[in-house]
């Protein structure tokens, strides 16, 4: 049966014909639009349908790897997992800085959109390469929509996978010095002394170490 429709008489512009529908109180689910003009001299012989989805869940993403408060250096492989029940619109992931607001994308350091209709489960979805970054904290997002344009940003962006955005901080410790500094390890001027401007290895026990008496 019909849930809505339009049977008026309508004067068209440059042969458009724009009708609006509220979908508020349908019911999710699969549905037909049926377009049946006729003609003055009687001829209803046009017809057009199209199928469509109702849905208003949108897509929930979690970054696998790494996670929160990790300490990441030189290229670092980005994972994440993307559920999506219907069909997908696209998803985003982006770089921060540490303190910035995720929110404004004008803060964006680095990002990459990728327009795919299915989610997927713990794959590469970014490499970012550290090298050309100042040791510190950094932000990493990843959000996404379905193909209706929905997006939920209602949960806790730092739990992951309970809306449609996650957000992680992870610290850039491409020197021995910036390992230091992100253990706490006191002392001014870490970033200038001898020896700690080297690349970190991350099999070191410097950071381990630093600070106690053998």
């Amino acid at each position: 049966g019909n849930v809505d429709g339009f049977n008026d008489s309508y004067t068209w512009t440059d042969n458009v014909f724009n009708a609006v529908a509220d979908t508020s109180t349908w019911i999710l689910g699969e549905y037909c639009f049926v377009f049946n003009p006729t003609e003055g001299a009687g001829e209803d012989n046009i017809r057009l349908t199209r199928e469509f989805v109702l849905i208003d869940k949108a897509p929930l993403v979690t970054i696998e790897s790494p996670i929160d408060g990790d300490i990441v250096s030189g290229i670092v492989d980005i994972y994440g997992t993307i559920v999506e029940d219907r069909e997908l619109s696209h998803y985003n992931i982006s770089v921060y800085p540490g303190d910035a607001d995720f929110r404004d994308f004008s803060k964006r350091l680095e990002q990459k959109t990728v327009y795919q209709s299915s989610g997927f489960d713990n794959e590469l979805i970014y490499q970012w390469n550290t090298t050309g970054y100042d040791d510190g904290e950094y932000l990493i997002r990843l959000a996404a929509r379905d193909k209706a344009g929905n997006r939920d940003l209602s949960g806790d962006a730092w739990f992951g996978g309970d809306d449609s955005e996650h957000v992680i901080r992870v610290f850039i410790g491409n020197t021995k010095a910036g390992i230091l500094k992100y253990k706490g390890v006191p002392g001014k001027g870490l970033e200038n002394a001898p020896g700690l401007q080297k690349p970190f290895n991350p099999k070191s026990q410097a950071g381990k170490h630093a600070g106690k008496k053998k």
